[in-house]
């Protein structure tokens, strides 16, 4: 009986997948919505995906849902002469680092180009090495989202000196004369603060990670927004140097206690949210009702997931980022521009 259950949830699953097989990002029910479909119980519907994933059918990320695996597709061999760029990127698993990814490679894949992926998990000394092994690789460039803390290694900065075609990915290193393809990260939590606004806050804190140059423009897009909207800014709730992990249920819970006022909140980051919400918890304070929150980066779907409430959140488009710099380098290879325009995705408010 257990084996026809299976077997039942498998072949369901299957026929979503070649139903969506035209979908190049196509993602599956939740699992409990693949349970309540067919009448059978979560753990036996979990049991099933996994088993398909490690058939490489499906693959899941964390915060962002199970999608179906697209098989690698060899060039032609009449095309061996591809063009190669390298893509370096500091994190291997968040959400929009993969949507960033996708886009790339449907456009290297549509234009017969290479693309070789390199993490440097934030370190500057993987950074440069990363960049010597695209160099030895002989990609004729390079998509490149800088570590957080924007510091310059030399073999970056040799890549900008001798304008190798070189674009870069959600976040710029101030005073280097290279294109930027990216979300309008100010409009962003501008348009969170108007909203907040809206709802009757007049005491709205900002929550997110340090340093790279797209946290700056959300700061900046939010000291705007308090300007216009209440005329003065207020630093005191502007907090973007976070504690340690296991410091931050401590943190928050101390910082709301001591400011009770505060009824709007801007997450500026998915590393945190977690920690943010238990501590509202602990001070029994109640979403929507005792505060609102506008979530930025697609924290949503991994909220909802973890704690079954659904929150304002504004999205990154990071496929159209990933495709439109692909493009842009692209044309930087075959010399078809010398712009170095910034480029800025729209991005999408999903209020409720």
């Amino acid at each position: 009986m257990a084996n026809y259950l299976y077997k039942q949830i498998e072949q369901h699953i299957l026929n979503l997948l070649q139903e969506h097989k035209n979908d190049t990002e196509y993602k599956l029910p939740s699992e409990n919505k693949l349970a309540q479909q067919l009448g059978l119980s979560r753990v036996s519907v979990r049991n099933a995906l996994r088993e398909l994933e490690e058939q490489d059918l499906i693959y899941r990320i964390k915060g962002k849902g199970t999608f179906r695996r697209i098989p690698q597709q060899a060039l032609p061999a009449e095309k061996d002469n591809a063009a190669s760029i390298a893509v370096i990127l500091p994190y291997a698993q968040s959400a929009l680092s993969h949507d960033i990814l996708n886009g790339i490679n449907l456009f290297c894949l549509h234009n017969n180009i290479r693309a070789f992926t390199l993490f440097t998990f934030n370190s500057v000394l993987l950074e440069a090495n990363a960049i010597a092994t695209a160099n030895d690789l002989h990609c004729a460039g390079i998509l490149i989202m800088p570590i957080d803390s924007e510091s310059y290694s030399d073999e970056l900065l040799k890549l900008a000196v001798n304008k190798k075609p070189l674009v870069f990915l959600d976040r710029k290193l101030p005073g280097l004369p290279v294109p930027c393809v990216s979300s309008d990260h100010y409009s962003m939590s501008y348009t969170a603060v108007k909203h907040l606004s809206a709802l009757g806050h007049n005491k709205i804190a900002f929550f997110a990670p340090a340093s790279p140059s797209s946290v700056l423009s959300r700061v900046n897009g939010y000291e705007q927004g308090l300007l216009d909207c209440f005329g003065h800014i207020d630093k005191h709730y502007e907090i973007n140097d976070m504690p340690t992990h296991e410091e931050r249920i401590d943190y928050f819970y101390h910082f709301f206690k001591n400011n009770p006022d505060i009824t709007g909140i801007i997450s500026s980051s998915g590393r945190f949210f977690d920690a943010l919400f238990s501590a509202m918890r602990r001070l029994n304070k109640i979403p929507f009702q005792d505060f609102d929150v506008v979530l930025i980066d697609d924290e949503s779907p991994y909220t909802e997931d973890l704690l079954g409430i659904r929150f304002p959140t504004i999205y990154q488009n990071g496929k159209l980022i990933g495709r439109n710099a692909a493009e842009l380098l692209y044309s930087k290879i075959l010399k078809k521009t010398t712009s170095n325009d910034d480029i800025y995705i729209p991005t999408i408010f999903r209020k409720m």
